[in-house]
């Protein structure tokens, strides 16, 4: 597992901001503030409104039904969904994640 690179949705307010913030060190995150540039650097894909989502839950090869109204949600919360492409098992990518309010671990994907 540690040689395959996992993706990850993540939602995420105001990306550039949130990274800005992170690394002038701002925001308190659970890990160095370096692995969040390194995470952020492999974006797959993103979507920022209800007219992408459809397409954005194809490709991230989820089922639209168990995922549309949560997601949905999320965007109506002022959020970003984003997938990242990152080298680590679920339960640390979880923590990494860090700050409800700024970066939320969405789930994992198939890649």
């Amino acid at each position: 597992m540690a040689n395959k690179k996992e993706h990850y949705v993540l939602a995420v307010r105001d990306l550039d901001k949130a990274l800005a913030d992170i690394a002038s060190g701002k925001v308190k995150m659970p890990v160095d503030n370096s692995k969040y540039a390194e995470i952020f650097s492999n974006i797959v894909r993103r979507c920022s409104n209800l007219e992408e989502l459809k397409k954005f839950i194809r490709q991230n090869k989820m089922k639209k039904n168990e995922c549309i109204h949560w997601w949905e949600g999320i965007l109506d919360d002022g959020y970003e969904l984003i997938t990242v492409q990152y080298n680590a098992p679920d339960e640390n990518f979880v923590e990494l994640a860090g700050s409800e309010n700024l970066i939320k671990y969405v789930t994992s994907v198939k890649g």
